[in-house]
């Protein structure tokens, strides 16, 4: 979601500004003296197609984490309002 709300004029690629993000935010997280680190995207939902893309930056910033992780998709807010439509396409495995 961070790398959709910037205006890249460094990468001019959404993947590699995605990725890079990513790897600052590892970075960073990897020291977080806390019991649980939780990750928040909020595009996914409303956008699946990145979903692969989110997973691989996800992942980056997790394999740092040396404590308790999490992962928070939102679909919506406390009020109940959508934000975003859309829906999770099923696997093969289903």
């Amino acid at each position: 979601m961070l790398s959709r709300t910037l205006l890249d004029q460094h990468y001019h690629d959404l993947n590699r500004l995605t990725l890079a993000i990513a790897d600052v935010l590892a970075a960073q997280a990897a020291e977080l003296p806390c019991q649980c680190v939780q990750v928040d995207e909020a595009n996914v939902p409303g956008n699946p197609d990145d979903a692969p893309l989110a997973a691989e930056a996800i992942n980056c910033v997790l394999d740092a984490v040396k404590v308790q992780k999490a992962v928070h998709f939102c679909f919506g807010n406390y009020g109940g309002q959508t934000i975003q439509k859309g829906a999770w396409p099923l696997s093969s495995n289903s």
